[in-house]
């Protein structure tokens, strides 16, 4: 999961399902 690579928008949409998403969509 390196969220330095993808745009804040996406920061912050992951930051909001929870870090269970993270995973999902990466």
């Amino acid at each position: 999961m390196d969220f330095g690579a993808l745009p804040p928008e996406i920061n912050s949409g992951r930051m909001y399902c929870g870090p269970g998403s993270g995973p999902m969509l990466a």
